[in-house]
């Protein structure tokens, strides 16, 4: 089941992922604890599969794609089995937090919208959603606010009590 936000570019799964290793990331509920000159780092795979397959030698290319090729879902299936999905970290300054947009200069490129955007103590602040083409000085997201009340909305209207826990993944 997913819910959109009529107002930002986000929306929420929800999704049972009981018996995974998937960690929890806490996130910052303080909507104004975010403020130009703030630390922040983006975590995501920014730099797509054509990246990935492209640091590979021509062994570890063909076990990947075999000799006939293969779809996509095979593909990123054969990449997370070897562990070779690994997230890239940027960091960055916040420049602004205004109108429920945050500016800062954490590189990303495209294909990174999503990926959290985490406070120095490791809290999720924000959501990265769009590079600037041309500038990679500057690049926005939502403040997680915005997926915290669409996270209440979506509780509301379907009486549930809670869809995930507020506690982090030991370790994370």
């Amino acid at each position: 089941m997913m819910i959109q936000s009529d107002h930002e570019d986000i929306a929420l799964v929800n999704a049972d992922l009981k018996n995974t290793n998937v960690p929890n990331l806490m996130c910052e509920p303080d909507h104004n604890w975010l403020k130009a000159g703030h630390s922040v780092m983006i975590l995501g795979f920014p730099t797509g599969f054509d990246v990935l397959l492209a640091r590979m030698n021509d062994a570890e290319l063909d076990e990947i794609l075999g000799e006939t090729g293969t779809t996509f879902n095979e593909m990123a299936m054969r990449l997370a089995n070897k562990d070779l999905i690994q997230p890239i970290a940027t960091q960055g300054i916040c420049g602004r937090v205004r109108g429920g947009k945050i500016v800062y200069d954490a590189q990303t490129a495209i294909g990174g919208s999503g990926a959290p955007v985490l406070s120095n103590s490791g809290y999720v602040v924000g959501i990265n959603t769009a590079l600037m083409k041309g500038f990679t000085g500057t690049n926005f997201g939502i403040p997680i606010s915005s997926a915290l009340a669409l996270k209440q909305q979506y509780l509301q209207q379907h009486n549930i009590i809670n869809i995930a826990t507020d506690e982090p993944s030991r370790g994370y």
